[in-house]
């Protein structure tokens, strides 16, 4: 797995550059396997190796194009902070202390953040099978409120915050500890009393 100066993980294996980033030249329809050559086979939006499976996840918040790579302002839905600064600044991080992907970090954008194992998550926890695929839990962002909130998800497993159980959305606060399957996160926010966006 690769990360770019954007912060999306990608499998650097199958795409020689960022297929979520808003390249100008970028065809989200269609992506090239990386090597080229006799066997460089062109993945369709919606086959399950591809990250465009969805089309909202294509590319990120706020910066997905149609296939013209031109921005397509009817079908997008753009993120209210990026609409006011432009961009979807971190707001916070997810560590990863404990399990197979131990080390890793994962930025926090406004609004939900999704988690599970699937690449079109916002928080792709890939390395754990034990973790539901799609929608484990989300994290989300209220601006408003400036306060953090960790929601459960649709899958089997359950969601824990610092030890207890999670069976609907709770507050949490800096350095909370969430644990799914056999991964342990530490939540360490960006935006706080002190600062926000």
């Amino acid at each position: 797995m690769q990360r770019c100066e954007n912060g999306h993980a990608y499998d650097d294996d199958k795409y020689t550059s960022c297929p979520y980033c808003g390249i100008s030249d970028f065809d989200p329809g269609t992506t090239q396997a990386k090597g080229g050559g006799g066997e460089g086979k062109t993945r369709q939006k919606g086959s399950p190796d591809s990250p465009g499976g969805d089309a909202e996840r294509t590319q990120p918040r706020g910066n997905r194009q149609n296939q013209g790579g031109q921005r397509d302002e009817e079908q997008r839905t753009v993120g209210k902070m990026f609409k006011e600064k432009g961009v979807d600044p971190v707001v916070g991080w997810l560590v990863c202390t404990d399990g197979p992907d131990e080390g890793r970090d994962y930025q926090l954008r406004s609004g939900r953040n999704t988690i599970g194992r699937s690449r079109q998550m916002d928080v792709c926890v890939a390395g754990d099978d034990t973790v539901s695929r799609e929608n484990h839990a989300a994290l989300a962002y209220d601006q408003k409120a400036n306060e953090f909130t960790l929601i459960p998800g649709e899958g089997r497993e359950l969601v824990y915050l610092n030890d207890e159980a999670l069976y609907q959305p709770s507050t949490i606060e800096h350095h909370a500890v969430i644990e799914m399957g056999e991964t342990t996160l530490r939540f360490v926010p960006f935006c706080d009393e002190q600062f926000e966006w």
